[in-house]
């Protein structure tokens, strides 16, 4: 999979300028372009630049330098220990290739979204069994929020089914794989938690 390898390996001979390289091309972001001047800007002005140079998303952008990441959008490019005019190590930046796989992104991302409110629904029926409150609801009332849940995961992990990521969109697959395997493992509690319930209610006949 194509990644970001950006680096500010400052010419000695030209210092006016850092390279940033992706995808086997190189870009040239003069010093003049960070218009609060280099010792102001900071990673989120670089992130901004790199956006405008090459298209990808900043949602989907880390950068890297000496072997770290650059976490904090706010910190200042001289204070990561990036100063022009230096010969200086590789910045290596990895990103999700492009806005297509944006789009898959968000897509996975709201189902996963979805998947976390869920997943207190099921904490909360399973507190509901467990702690004898079921005893004071309809019984209708307390499987019906059963059969809810699962059809709603059942939906999720059918929309997650439908998104067939490419495979050199790798952070896509990733995420998706750790969505389906969040929505199998309600969906398993929930079964269970449905058999329980069944069981407490036949005792009780």
């Amino acid at each position: 999979m194509s990644s970001w390898a950006s680096f500010f390996g400052l010419r000695k001979h030209d210092p006016l300028y850092i390279v940033l390289s992706w995808n086997r091309r190189k870009y040239r972001l003069y010093l003049k372009d960070f218009t609060q001047g280099f010792e102001q800007a900071t990673v989120l002005h670089l992130k901004q630049h790199a956006k405008r140079l090459t298209g990808v998303p900043m949602s989907t952008m880390a950068l890297m330098y000496s072997g770290a990441y650059l976490k904090d959008d706010t910190a200042a490019l001289p204070s990561c220990g990036i100063r022009p005019g230096e010969e200086r190590e590789k910045v290596n930046q990895t990103a999700s290739k492009d806005s297509e796989e944006f789009g898959y992104l968000t897509r996975i991302d709201k189902i996963a979204s979805s998947l976390q409110r869920y997943k207190d629904e099921v904490d909360a029926f399973e507190a509901l069994i467990k702690t004898d409150k079921h005893e004071s609801m309809e019984t209708k009332t307390v499987y019906d929020k059963g059969v809810f849940l699962s059809e709603s995961l059942m939906q999720s992990l059918i929309a997650l089914d439908g998104i067939v990521c490419p495979p050199e969109y790798e952070t896509a697959r990733t995420r998706r794989r750790a969505a389906v395997k969040l929505c199998q493992q309600l969906l398993d509690r929930v079964d269970y938690l449905k058999t329980v319930l069944n069981d407490l209610l036949k005792s009780k006949m």
